[in-house]
């Protein structure tokens, strides 16, 4: 907003708009008005983008969908956050077992919470016929929860309800309230689609109440915090063994956690098996279920299980990252790039299914599909490190030394990267040999000793041109701690070069890959078999 004053020069209002709350919705009525005044300050007649009404109709939707917006929390107590939330997942997971309706997922849903964007624009960036938005308020031993469901085509409420109960009633009043909405679409609960069979939950409000506050502590990627989840999960548990959403999220935890930690993999190790055990007891045919255990097999190089696993995940799970790991780390590129441009239709509005479709051009060799999506995902919530990290790898690969410096500088400034070898390697990127010797030091010491370490140090020695050392920081990392969630690492564009060495396949065969493809008779994307015992890489 300009106050009325006095211009020095001629100046126009229509030269500002209010975008504050714009997430790339190109239909955002604000957004219209802008481009529109933008068209006519150069000149440009009006396209039928501006030119169309801020209420056009919706675009058609061939099925029923519906958005859950995260519950507000009207507690007095900000503590309570994670029970609001806790509510919200519950209903979204209640609501995934009717076939009939789409439900779009936690992780887009929430990029919304605490932001004041109209429900029109919310709909049309999610693609949804209905919101179902609420507050909750927690006092004491009592519960009021209101829920609203609104047609997002004429922003009209379709039913609404304020529920006042008892805090151990909270179960039975989730069921009450999703069989409500059901009725309410006039929707007909029948069978789930296959893989979608759901984890199951807990009645006990105190395993409940430890599971919410877990899950808090995870999703915010914040390391400190991170590090105090599993502990609770494992309370949880103790008290609910059967609480399948538990298992399977402390199973995904503890991969997190190892991933930044990994001298914790021994301690930790006997938790995680556990966790995929449990998991696949209590949902055989759940999709998380299996995309956890499939992680968990290609860290041990179990590649037959890994394979197993995938094979009968029939829908995108909700946790896609596991799924997508193994088959970037069997060399299935393509499969990847299917996956992600499934996950990218169903969750367009997170930056997590955007950066793995911009991993997937960038394995694929297709790097300028890569940063198209790259530029697309700024206009995402969420922590840009990774993408920036991958933006880097693909400067270096082009060539562009000044671009790449310039995201490895994004990286260290956001500093959401633990450790200062970010800021070493920044200080030393226009100096190759001072650099090298740098990441020599580190590759021998024994606090860096571990596989992520190793990888960036190999990827940075493939840029700098040490060829003998990426190669002792690809085999410490992968062949010696044998870590296989660093796998896909092998088919980055940066190690291009570096394939054409029969060191490189000699790492394959240690991690054994080669003794899997050729068993299964199905080679990697970019490997084929040369004869009985050996093979070749083309890309």
């Amino acid at each position: 907003m300009i106050e009325p004053c006095d211009r020095p020069i001629m100046f126009e209002l229509t030269h500002t708009a209010e975008l504050s709350h714009w997430l790339g919705d190109l239909f955002d009525p604000a957004w219209r008005v802008f481009l529109g005044d933008v068209r006519t300050c150069v000149g440009l007649s009006q396209s039928p983008l501006t030119k169309a009404s801020a209420r056009d109709p919706l675009p058609p939707i061939d099925q029923l969908a519906v958005a859950v917006l995260p519950f507000v929390n009207m507690s007095s107590d900000p503590e309570q956050e994670h029970f609001s939330d806790g509510i919200t997942e519950d209903i979204i997971t209640d609501l995934s077992r009717v076939s009939e309706l789409r439900v779009i997922p936690r992780s887009s849903v929430f990029t919304f919470k605490g932001k004041n964007v109209d429900t029109a624009v919310i709909a049309r960036q999610l693609n949804v016929t209905h919101l179902l938005e609420g507050s909750v308020r927690r006092s004491g031993n009592r519960v009021r929860l209101t829920a609203q469901l609104i047609d997002a085509a004429t922003s009209n409420h379709v039913w609404a309800q304020r529920y006042d109960r008892e805090l151990s009633d909270i179960f039975d009043l989730q069921d009450e309230l999703s069989t409500a909405i059901i009725e309410a679409l006039k929707l007909r609960l029948v069978p789930t689609a296959p893989g979608t069979c759901a984890l199951p939950g807990t009645r006990n409000l105190e395993a409940y109440d430890l599971f919410n506050r877990a899950r808090a502590l995870a999703g915010t990627m914040e390391i400190a915090r991170l590090f105090s989840a599993p502990d609770l999960y494992r309370q949880c548990l103790a008290i609910d063994p059967d609480f399948g959403q538990a298992w399977v999220d402390y199973g995904l935890t503890l991969f997190t956690v190892l991933t930044y930690m990994p001298k914790n993999l021994f301690d930790s190790w006997e938790d995680l098996d556990l966790a995929c055990k449990r998991s696949i007891e209590l949902a055989p045919d759940n999709n998380t279920s299996l995309s956890l255990t499939a992680y968990k097999a290609q860290w041990e190089y179990d590649w037959p299980a890994a394979a197993a696993a995938i094979s009968r995940i029939e829908t995108i799970p909700d946790w896609s990252t596991g799924l997508l790991s193994v088959q970037w780390g069997l060399g299935y590129l393509a499969d990847g790039i299917e996956t992600c441009l499934a996950w990218c239709k169903s969750e367009p509005m997170i930056l997590q299914s955007s950066l793995s479709l911009q991993m997937a051009f960038d394995l694929a060799h297709r790097p300028e599909e890569a940063a198209r999506e790259y530029i697309r995902s700024k206009s995402l919530l969420g922590s840009r490190s990774a993408t920036d990290l991958f933006a880097m790898y693909r400067a270096m690969v082009a060539g562009d030394h000044d671009a790449a410096r310039g995201h490895l500088q994004a990286i260290v400034d956001q500093g959401e990267f633990p450790g200062v070898f970010w800021q070493d390697v920044l200080d030393r990127f226009d100096d190759p040999p001072n650099a090298l010797q740098y990441l020599r030091g580190d590759f021998s010491n024994p606090e860096a000793d571990h596989t992520l370490r190793m990888l960036l140090i190999a990827e940075f020695a493939a840029y700098f041109g040490d060829e003998d050392l990426a190669f002792a920081a690809l085999r410490k990392g992968l062949v010696e701690q044998r870590h296989g969630f660093g796998v896909i690492h092998l088919w980055f564009p940066i190690y291009r070069e570096l394939r054409k060495s029969p060191r490189f396949k000699q790492i394959l065969v240690d991690i054994g890959l080669v003794d899997f493809w050729r068993k299964s008779g199905r080679w990697g994307d970019f490997v084929r078999p040369l004869g009985d015992d050996d093979f070749e890489l083309i890309g």
